[in-house]
């Protein structure tokens, strides 16, 4: 499973209406999956348990990844910091 598609799955397992993300594209607004802040936080924690990284304090926010795709990068680009 790719990186993407394990983001995908670390999102589906914190949503309530887990049939929204099977039509929600790499570039659809995250905010249309109704994730609040504790949601979001929870999806971070899992990520950064998942990839062994850590989020920036300043990237703890919701409007910081709109998209998968913003999550995507950030993730590559703090594995490539290890």
């Amino acid at each position: 499973m790719d990186v993407k598609q394990q983001i995908r799955e670390i999102i589906k397992n914190h949503l309530e209406d887990k049939r929204g993300l099977y039509q929600f594209g790499d570039e659809d607004s995250l905010s249309t999956l109704q994730i609040n802040s504790l949601i979001f936080m929870k999806i971070i924690i899992d990520l950064e348990d998942k990839y062994e990284i850590e989020f920036d304090f300043d990237k703890l926010d919701i409007n910081s990844f709109r998209t998968i795709n913003n999550l995507y990068d950030y993730i590559i680009q703090k594995i490539e910091e290890i």
